[in-house]
């Protein structure tokens, strides 16, 4: 784990692997193997770089594990949902314009912008499992 991470995020079946920092800090997402890992509402959100590997997450799909690794243990969790949706700069917003914060809670949303600029994001939903 790298120093002063809280765990690893790691979804095997598209190739992501990453420290988790409890941070919401853009200089946190700017580092290499470092995403920012903080609530959203009631939701945690996991955010990071597309260009810095991130954009593997395009190809979730409902179904996909993926796990939290920290020092107590692993949580599993699994994919309830992936789609576009929108970065006002204030609210992370699915397609149906329902801020994601509203999420249930103890669920993970992971985001990154996509090629077409900041305010056009993948959001990938997983609800832990057990």
């Amino acid at each position: 784990m790298a120093r002063g991470a809280v765990g690893r995020w790691v979804i095997s079946g598209v190739g992501v692997d990453v420290a988790l920092f409890q941070s919401n800090s853009q200089t946190t997402v700017d580092r290499a193997d470092s995403a920012a890992y903080f609530y959203y509402g009631s939701a945690l959100i996991i955010a990071d770089h597309c260009y810095q590997g991130f954009d593997r997450i395009e190809s979730c799909y409902k179904g996909m594990t993926a796990y939290v690794e920290t020092a107590s243990g692993v949580q599993q969790y699994v994919c309830v949902d992936a789609f576009q949706g929108s970065n006002t700069g204030a609210e992370l917003l699915d397609p149906q314009g329902r801020n994601v914060a509203q999420y249930n809670g103890g669920n993970i949303i992971c985001y990154t912008c996509l090629s077409t600029g900041w305010q056009n994001v993948m959001i990938v939903v997983f609800a832990p499992v057990g």
